[in-house]
């Protein structure tokens, strides 16, 4: 199976993204391992600054940019566009995670969230883009 990937007339810093999927990695542990379950709630407002204002607001994305540049990591350009499409996926498991766990089904948001976990996982720590996966398979129905 071959990647197909959306494409974006934007570009991105690939550590300042991969420092995002690190850091909303270790937000969605604190969900999982301690009685602050509405950081999934925080998470899901970053993932909504960062797609839908570009990353101006969102809090992460200045953690990680201010990160890159204290550990004088060299900027790689990427396309936006997976990171875009991943931030819409990011969007939804936050917020359906911390939708389903208030509605008194943490099992089910407990498997959203990990799955957020799974994919920004394989993100910060192998550079394997989740988003590109998935895409083939979720733009058949919205195209």
């Amino acid at each position: 199976m071959s990647l197909i990937c959306p494409i974006s007339d934007k570009y991105v810093d690939e550590n300042t993204a991969r420092l995002n999927a690190f850091f909303a990695f270790n937000i969605t542990l604190i969900f999982f391992l301690t009685t602050y379950k509405w950081i999934i709630f925080m998470l899901a407002a970053d993932f909504f600054l960062r797609r839908i204002l570009e990353g101006r607001f969102s809090y992460l994305s200045r953690i990680s940019v201010l990160t890159t540049g204290a550990l004088s990591l060299k900027k790689v350009r990427i396309n936006a566009g997976p990171k875009l499409f991943a931030a819409n996926v990011g969007l939804m498991l936050s917020l359906l995670a911390g939708v389903f766990f208030y509605a008194g089904l943490p099992y089910v948001s407990f498997v959203l969230a990990g799955t957020l976990a799974f994919f920004t996982f394989l993100e910060s720590t192998f550079n394997i883009c989740a988003a590109c996966i998935l895409y083939p398979f979720v733009s058949r129905y919205f195209s």
